[in-house]
């Protein structure tokens, strides 16, 4: 071994005569390690997606639930205005036709109104347990019938009767 005279080209030498020379064997055992270090990174990242992916579901379809309530309950709402606007015809009748149609325009525009703020701030619940409350209360409060299929039971004749 030669002596090192501390110049840059002995230091070199002196540590390639210590290295330790790999065989082919360990350098694509190392590579399968790192490969599959990474592999196992990206399974982790893939399966995050996936969880993440599933709950945005899970919340679309129980929200997606509601639906049938918010239907019944605007349902409602109209069957009342026309129950009203039928039950008040008589009254009405000295009206033009020209007026009798802005009159049914505006009553139906303020119910849009009514139920626009209640309807936008039901959809934003995300808890699942909440959104069942708020359809429970909504069903008892406004007596909305729902079937299994989420089609409104209400009836026109019903509603004349029902006060708010």
């Amino acid at each position: 071994m030669m002596a090192s005279t501390g110049s840059p080209s002995s230091a070199w030498e002196a540590s390639m005569s210590t290295a330790r020379r790999s065989t082919p064997d360990e350098r694509a055992t190392t590579s399968d390690s790192e490969n599959l270090a990474r592999r196992s990174t990206e399974l982790e990242r893939a399966e995050a997606i996936v969880a993440e992916e599933v709950n945005r579901l899970t919340s679309w379809l129980e929200s997606r639930e509601t639906i049938p309530t918010l239907v019944a309950l605007r349902q409602r709402f109209e069957d009342i205005r026309r129950a009203e606007l039928t039950r008040l015809e008589p009254k009405l009748s000295a009206l033009s036709l020209e007026a009798r149609t802005r009159l049914d325009e505006i009553t139906r525009l303020m119910v849009e109104k009514l139920l626009l703020t209640p309807t936008e701030q039901f959809k934003l619940v995300s808890d699942g347990t909440m959104r069942v409350r708020y359809v429970d209360a909504l069903n008892r409060l406004f007596r909305l019938a729902v079937d299994d299929q989420g089609e409104s039971l209400s009836e026109g004749s019903e509603a004349a009767g029902s006060t708010l």
